[in-house]
Order: structure tokens, then sequence, then C-alpha cells
């Protein structure tokens, strides 16, 4: 595992390793692969050279591809294929910290591997570096979704591994406050906010409440609302007293469908004003350094 500078990404040549070579063709939407150039400022695990040159294929639609992006500097999952190297787990191996995020993915790594160095892991253990990196904004899907995949349906719907993720059940009380300060310091404007709020169901907690209300008014900012707007509207509503979101949320159709933002907004509007709810800051979100990766990763 490194952290490096992606300095360039060139065509694979025809005699080049090509990576996926055994995916469907109808998951792909032609064109060459790639080759992504890696300079390497850290190596986090295992052994790596200064220069790596790794091959990808970013023309498949399923399952997602890496992404390497010119310019910017990648934590990639990588396992040596002879000439060049390959990604591990695709689109889920390539992550690209925002400012102010590199140490944390450098610090879960690292307690990682020691943990995974042990002959026995106890399950507390376990638990106590899930919850390190459910607390950390750049690290937080990856950590909440091994604490409740279910509250990631998309990404959970199509899991096959799910029966082995950790489960919420064994979190203790001080495990559970740990979070719920992490979120309220740093609170979510991306997808894991609904899975935030689905790990704390049935747990009353007023600061974690406002958060989540300033996170969901920074969602509204947006031009266009997120897929699982529907479902964050829904587990907030629910902790905030109201009987029967679901028939207010009715106009928003199902959870895929198409949705209008002003309408969204009109709903929230409403609630605000029949649940008697106080006016809260909007916590505006900041867009991905590159998406489609890790927590972005489409079906």
């Amino acid at each position: 595992m490194v952290l490096a500078d992606v300095t360039e990404v060139t065509e694979a040549t025809e005699t080049g390793p090509t990576p996926l070579r055994d995916a469907p063709s109808s998951s792909r939407i032609g064109g060459p692969g790639s080759v992504a150039h890696l300079r390497v400022r850290e190596v986090w695990k295992g052994e790596a050279p200064a220069a790596i040159r790794v091959a990808f294929d970013p023309n498949y639609l399923c399952p997602a591809p890496p992404r390497y992006v010119a310019g910017k500097t990648v934590v990639a999952f990588l396992i040596d294929a002879d000439e060049v190297w390959e990604t591990v787990a695709l689109s889920y191996g390539t992550h690209y910290p925002a400012p102010g995020e590199t140490g944390d993915y450098r610090d879960r790594v690292r307690e990682a591997t020691a943990l995974q160095s042990r002959s026995r892991l106890p399950d507390s253990e376990r638990l106590d570096w899930l919850v390190r990196a459910a607390s950390r904004r750049a690290t937080r899907w990856d950590g909440l979704y091994e604490l409740m995949p279910q509250g990631d349906s998309l990404h959970s719907s199509y899991d096959q591994e799910i029966d082995q993720r950790a489960g919420s059940a064994q979190l203790t009380e001080t495990q559970y406050q740990k979070l719920a300060m992490a979120f309220v310091e740093r609170p979510s404007v991306d997808r894991t906010l609904p899975m935030f709020l689905s790990l704390f169901e049935g747990r009353p907690h007023h600061a974690l409440d406002r958060a989540a209300m300033a996170a969901l008014e920074g969602v509204l900012l947006r031009d266009r609302p997120p897929w699982w707007i529907g479902e964050a509207m829904d587990l907030l509503l629910r902790r905030l007293g109201d009987a029967a979101p679901e028939t207010r949320l009715a106009p928003l159709g199902e959870t895929y469908d198409d949705k209008e933002m002003r309408t969204v907004r009109e709903i929230w509007a409403r609630a605000k004003v029949d649940l008697g709810l106080p006016e809260i800051p909007a916590i505006p979100g900041t867009p991905p350094e590159v998406g489609g990766v890790g927590s972005n990763t489409p079906s």
C-alpha cells in the first residue's frame, strides 16, 4: 500500500498486460487499457520501488475500475503483477485524500498492519480500530461500512461478504459516545450521513441531531439531491419526532428515483415548521478529490 503522486496516465500498448482480462465483454465500453505512472512518496505496507507502473482498464462499467488521475496524490492498494502492477479491489483500491486527510489514512493503515501481524486479534480491538476509522471523515465510510453495512443500501445490496462484517450490536457505550462526538465535531455531508443515522437509530443524542440537521442543510445547498437523500431524511425525521416520515417523503418516490431539489427543500421546510425545529446553519460539503472510488463507487 502506497502514497504516491500520479505523474502520468498513458494508453496501454497492444502487447502490454491488461487487467480484468476475464471480465465479460458486455461490461466494457471499448477502448484500450491504460497505465498509471506513480512516483511513490511513502510505502505503508509491503515493499515497492520509487516508481511504479500500474496497468488498469478505465473502460469497464461493472465492476467499476480504479481511477488514476494525473496530478493527483493517491493512496493505492497494489499487487505486483510481473512487468507492471495492478490495483487490489478495483475502484475500492484507489483513494484520494482531501487536503489535511493523508495523516488519517496513514495512521489507520499502520494501525491495521500492526493488528494484522498478531497471531490472535480480539474482537474488541478490531472494533476499536473501526471506531477510530469511522471517527475521521476521511475514513468514515470504511469504518461505518464494516460496523453496519446495511446502512449503505447501495453497496450492501451486492456485497457477497456482508455476513462477515463486524456488526454494530457489539459496540460499547463508550464507543458509541466516541462516534457521536466525532460526528458532532465533523458532521457527514455525504453518503455517510444516513449510515451514521442508521448506526444511531434508537439512541437519542441531542447534539448529534443538531449536527445531522446542519449536515442536511448543507446537502440541500447542492444543485441536485444525491440518491440517498430520502434515506437520510427518513432517519433524521424519525429521530426528530415525525410519526410518519414515509408519508411526508412520498413525493420523492422510490430510493433510486430521480428527485427534484426544489421538492426536497419544500418537504424539509414544511417538516421544520410542523415539528417546531430550530434553524440550524448549514455545513457545506466539499466534492471528493476524485469521484467514482471508495464510497463513491457506482453500483
